[in-house]
């Protein structure tokens, strides 16, 4: 009896090894699946341009570190700007929507529930279709050419998805704590302030990154928008770049896309901290 026991033991825990086994070959794949793009890029980056019209998958011969250089000539100023864009407009959107979600959450006023599902009717609503009209109102009032022509409708269309996302959080804490604060003296702004903003910061550094991806990648509103050469974002640049070098250096185009992912790379790595040590799983529990 015992011999067979032990047996049956053992073969459960070598049928679990097959599927942990056939499992880290599925992950395993997937990862290198994923990053096979990345890699070709990379090798591209330092190829010359008759070493990638012969083949991209092909290992470089020479290291062409020149692509870098000019790459980074073309996209310097279109990085900054579109960094400087991002940064702003997503911090104000997080603001916004965190200032929003909390009334909503602490707060009773007439017509609570009617502003709530209006905010929410905004996020149902295709943002391509108000293109034009909205084109037609930032020249009205005169900030085509302008970053605000750019963080306003950002601003004011992107808080929807952000305030629901924070008000779902916001009413996961625990209704108790804000008591105590408030029978202590303290009042909405030290409130928010000293318990909301700490206890709702990986779900807002989440809202932030999101906002600051979405803006940094856009293309289509800041090149309706902005017209000198100083202000205009890195889609933009890059576009008009890529074309240039796309029949004479396609190392460069290559070396191009790399370091304009640079930006979201270092976003996304310092994002992962909170991820990784459970603070987000944490907050959302309390």
């Amino acid at each position: 009896m015992i011999n067979t026991k032990a047996k049956s033991v053992r073969l459960k825990y070598s049928e679990k090894n097959g599927i942990q086994f056939v499992i880290s070959i599925i992950v395993i794949f997937g990862v290198l699946f994923s990053l096979l793009p990345l890699f070709i890029t990379i090798m591209n980056s330092v190829k010359s341009h008759v070493e990638i019209r012969l083949s991209i998958f092909s290992f470089p011969i020479s290291f062409v570190t020149d692509n870098f250089v000019t790459a980074f000539s073309l996209l310097e100023s279109g990085i900054l700007n579109s960094v400087f864009v991002a940064t702003v407009g997503s911090m104000v959107r997080v603001i916004f929507a965190s200032v929003i979600a909390y009334m909503f959450v602490r707060k009773e006023f007439m017509g609570k529930e009617f502003f709530f599902t209006l905010y929410i009717t905004m996020m149902m609503i295709p943002s391509i279709l108000g293109i034009s009209v909205l084109y037609d109102f930032m020249y009205k009032i005169k900030l085509i050419n302008s970053y605000f022509g750019l963080w306003l409708p950002y601003v004011a269309g992107g808080q929807a998805g952000a305030m629901f996302l924070f008000r779902i959080f916001f009413k996961q804490q625990p209704e108790a704590i804000f008591e105590a604060a408030k029978i202590d003296g303290a009042n909405d702004f030290y409130i928010f302030i000293v318990m909301v903003v700490p206890l709702a910061f990986p779900i807002m550094l989440y809202a932030f990154l999101g906002g600051f991806s979405s803006y940094y990648n856009d293309y289509l509103w800041p090149a309706l928008v902005l017209k000198s050469e100083d202000k205009l974002t890195l889609m933009t640049v890059l576009l008009r770049s890529s074309s240039l070098y796309d029949s004479t250096n396609l190392g460069v185009v290559y070396a191009m896309y790399l370091i304009s992912g640079i930006p979201l790379i270092i976003t996304s790595s310092i994002s992962l901290k909170f991820f990784q040590s459970g603070d987000f799983a944490s907050g959302m529990k309390l």
